[in-house]
């Protein structure tokens, strides 16, 4: 799968799709007055969000392709990028259902 093929290109298309999705959510909460079902203050879930979710998905992902020039290493690609990426969506998914986190 040509999408899998590289760091770049899961990391970058879902960050910005999460980014303008969960802002989307924040807005929409913020305008009703009302919080969303996370385990987080809204405060505290923003900044995780932007930690987390685009800063170290933009940034690990990114390294992933370009040390690969650097080093002249195979990088993650396929399956184990899949994972990576999986890995990173449960940490945007999981704080919607706190009573599945331990």
């Amino acid at each position: 799968m040509a999408l899998l093929g590289l760091g770049f290109l899961p990391s970058f298309l879902l960050a910005g799709l999460s980014a303008s999705l969960l802002m989307l959510l924040r807005i929409i909460s913020y305008h009703w007055g009302e919080l969303l079902p996370i385990c987080y203050d809204p405060t505290n879930w923003h900044s995780h969000e932007m930690l987390f979710g685009c800063a170290v998905a933009v940034i690990a992902l990114f390294l992933l392709t370009a040390v690969r020039n650097w080093i002249n290493h195979p990088m993650p690609a396929g399956k184990s990028l899949a994972a990576l990426v999986v890995l990173w969506l449960s940490g945007r998914i999981f704080p919607f259902f706190p009573q599945s986190i331990p």
